[in-house]
């Protein structure tokens, strides 16, 4: 029962890897959504060698900071370069690749995204020079969860805007040290 668990697990990885990590490959949503990405890009680098396919989902990360700083919400942009930004889902620009060369030891990948991570970050404390990203936050999506409501939990929004942009700025640093 375990092997095939684990079989399942693998298979699913398979599936939701192909050219770009998708949500879900059953619905509609076949998109590369960043944050769903970026959650579970350490996980799946235990399950499989991840650095040339994070080399190649950075690069289409990058591609949408086209015209802004903001990374997208999902890569490769689709109907633009950028549809929109969001704390969590922007912020795997700096985590997947950080991830990537983590689990790899490969430095190209730092070196390959660097400049783009650091346009990032410095837009985001531009914007926000105590720290606590409420200003140009992006789409707040927010907990989707929660039974009170998006609109209703503001404090909620700007806590994960600032935990994924504590963790994103914590990966650029550990990079910078490499």
């Amino acid at each position: 029962m375990l092997n095939q668990l684990w079989s399942n697990i693998l298979w699913g990885q398979r599936s939701n890897f192909l050219s770009v990590p998708t949500d879900c490959p059953q619905r509609d949503e076949r998109l590369g959504w960043t944050a769903d990405a970026q959650v579970f890009w350490r996980a799946a680098s235990y399950n499989m060698n991840l650095a040339e396919f994070t080399k190649k989902f950075s690069m289409d990360m990058r591609a949408t900071q086209s015209g802004t700083d903001m990374y997208g919400i999902f890569a490769p942009g689709a109907s633009a370069p950028n549809p929109a930004y969001a704390a969590g889902w922007s912020d795997a620009g700096v985590i997947i690749p950080w991830t990537g060369w983590l689990q790899s030891g490969d430095t190209r990948i730092i070196d390959q995204n660097w400049a783009a991570m650091e346009k990032y970050l410095a837009a985001i404390q531009s914007a926000n020079p105590d720290y606590l990203w409420k200003n140009k936050s992006g789409i707040p999506f927010g907990d989707w969860l929660s039974p009170e409501g998006r609109r209703k939990n503001r404090w909620l929004l700007r806590l994960t805007g600032l935990t994924t942009y504590t963790h994103a700025a914590d990966g650029a640093c550990h990079g910078q040290k490499r």
